[in-house]
């Protein structure tokens, strides 16, 4: 082989691989590893995540209905965690129909130090034409759904883009016990 085709096979091989790496960086071409991570626990991911099965309770039609899920549930981040199960829990109610809007959970905080929850919402939960007993029954099944859980809260706050909520039937002034108001629910 002589010196010059030596070098016009360098020079292609050279601008092969240029083009090939460039077109890897730029995502044009995507190559993926199928190899199983070691040493990951199936319980508990890098990131301290897990998955939950989580019932959910909603009222509907004069009968409590209840749903299992599975959630992505956080060690150390209850507040993600709170966050996760009532945008959940509105899924699911919107998915039975009982919510005709669609409604977003824009907010969860935690306060640990008197185990009370915040949730802040886009818009009321519930249609101003909704009877007391809907609104309740409503009310109770997000407290039931959320305290079958341990994310150790006793009331929950409920808001409105960060300000109290507003009923006409219904007092949100002061926080809501988690255990609610109406027994054997």
């Amino acid at each position: 082989m002589n010196k010059l085709t030596r070098f016009a096979f360098l020079a292609l091989a050279c601008s092969c691989s240029g083009v090939l790496f460039f077109l890897i960086q730029r995502e044009f071409i995507i190559i993926q590893w199928s190899y199983p991570p070691k040493n990951i626990s199936q319980n508990f991911s890098v990131d301290g995540t897990t998955t939950r099965t989580i019932t959910l309770y909603c009222w509907n039609n004069e009968r409590l209905l209840d749903h299992q899920v599975s959630l992505i549930w956080y060690r150390t981040n209850p507040a993600e965690n709170l966050k996760t199960l009532v945008s959940a829990w509105i899924d699911f109610a919107h998915s039975e129909h009982i919510l005709s809007k669609s409604i977003v959970l824009q907010n969860a905080w935690y306060a640990s130090h008197n185990k009370e929850a915040y949730l802040s919402f886009d818009q009321p939960i519930f249609d101003a034409t909704w009877s007391i007993k809907k609104k309740i029954f409503l009310m109770q099944s997000l407290l039931k759904t959320i305290g079958k859980t341990d994310l150790q809260i006793q009331h929950l706050v409920f808001l409105i883009n960060h300000q109290p909520m507003i009923d006409d039937h219904l007092d949100f002034s002061y926080p809501w016990p988690l255990d609610g108001f109406i027994s054997n629910f």
